[in-house]
């Protein structure tokens, strides 16, 4: 926001936020530093301090592994994290969140063993040489994408350091997005978009059901995709302005008016054009260059934030807006 706030909406957080958004100031959220990325995922959202090497998260943050079991905050602080140089980060909430810095390096919190305070996550630092851009989140794994377009993704193994495996992509990477247990990349050539991992409701977009390790090419979707993200069970590109979305649609998240999953794209019928979207766990939402705010899918606890707990599954457009 243009004051440097964040809204928020959905399950409660250390803000009490409910079914309708709800601004979380800069001052309450950081102590009088204002926020600089944020990221959201299933059950934590963290942001980055300005002017200071720390992330701030909450809700129910990963902290580490301990005998096998993964170990999430049972309150409602913050849970800070110092990382030198931070510049970008990637959260779910489910198993790990990983950070970038300004000298290309990342690390991951979530999935390492126990420390001295228990209090606070155990941070790993992922062994790279070359320097990554961006990097995403899953459940299973995490991804990387470096300067060069390569794209690297690290199993989450109990306590132990990561150990990243290329992806063989057909060309150089543009963006990268992982979520559930299947993450996709848009490919620099012609921006076209190929996923690889789980397909048990055609979440990688290739018309099949089948799982595949290797990245398979998304069919019926147009080249030019500019934004791309992967939620649980399914995914959603912006192409030309327009959102698409396949995979999973129990709850409406792909916004086509059914709950059918879709094993290809399906667009999504907006008032105007688009130049952002975000999938969550079953819902989605995009935002219009009105700067009005769509979203669809689940609702059971607030997500879609039309202040109801009722999903949807066509586009309902939200009362707030960005400014």
């Amino acid at each position: 926001m243009s004051d440097a706030s964040i809204r928020c909406w959905g399950a409660a957080t250390p803000f009490d936020l409910r079914e309708a958004p709800t601004r979380a100031t800069s001052q309450a959220l950081a102590q009088d530093k204002a926020a600089g990325a944020v990221s959201a995922g299933e059950s934590c959202v963290c942001a980055i301090l300005r002017g200071e090497n720390t992330v701030r998260c909450w809700g129910h943050v990963p902290l580490y592994v301990e005998d096998g079991a993964q170990k999430w905050t049972s309150n409602r602080a913050f849970v800070d994290v110092v990382i030198p140089r931070v510049f970008n980060l990637a959260a779910t909430g489910a198993n790990s969140i990983c950070a970038t810095t300004t000298t290309g390096e990342a690390y991951c919190w979530g999935r390492g063993s126990p420390g001295i305070d228990e209090t606070k996550p155990t941070v790993l630092r992922v062994p790279l040489v070359s320097k990554l851009e961006m990097v995403s989140t899953g459940i299973a794994e995490d991804c990387g994408l470096d300067e060069k377009g390569s794209v690297w993704c690290w199993e989450h193994t109990r306590g132990a350091v990561p150990k990243p495996k290329r992806v063989a992509l057909a060309s150089p990477a543009a963006s990268i997005s992982a979520s559930g247990l299947h993450a996709c990349a848009i490919l620099r050539d012609e921006h076209t978009v190929a996923c690889w991992g789980h397909n048990d409701a055609g979440q990688l977009g290739n018309g099949s059901t089948i799982d595949s390790p290797a990245p398979v090419v998304v069919q019926g979707l147009d080249s030019g995709a500019m934004m791309l993200s992967v939620g649980r069970n399914h995914t959603c590109a912006l192409v030309r302005q327009a959102v698409w979305c396949w995979g999973n649609n129990r709850y409406g998240q792909l916004g086509d008016g059914t709950v059918d999953d879709r094993p290809m794209p399906v667009r999504v019928p907006l008032d105007g054009a688009a130049i952002a979207v975000a999938a969550g766990g079953a819902h989605t939402c995009a935002l219009l260059a009105t700067r009005s705010i769509f979203c669809w899918g689940r609702n059971a606890t607030g997500e879609l934030g039309d202040g109801t707990l009722v999903s949807h599954t066509s586009p309902l457009r939200l009362r707030t807006a960005v400014d």
